[in-house]
């Protein structure tokens, strides 16, 4: 994998010195096997009410039935 090329700009709000906009451009080079492939990607990312949630809730179902995640194994989820 190779970055072709990469863009991004960032916007800081003045008075919190927070992020509140990002937008990134992105051209990745893919290789494997004698197979290419190019992704160009847009990002687009407004960020706003910082700190805002007052809790996280969990589903009873997830808590009573968790669910190993293995990293190494992408395929498996």
């Amino acid at each position: 994998m190779t970055l072709q090329q990469v863009e991004y700009e960032i916007f800081i709000d003045k008075k919190t010195f927070l992020p509140s906009v990002m937008n990134v451009d992105m051209n990745i080079g893919i290789s494997e096997n004698g197979n290419s492939l190019v992704l160009e990607q847009s990002i687009d990312s407004s960020y706003y009410d910082y700190n805002k949630i007052d809790k996280i809730v969990l589903p009873k179902e997830a808590l009573d039935n968790p669910n190993e995640i293995n990293l190494n194994n992408t395929t498996s989820m």
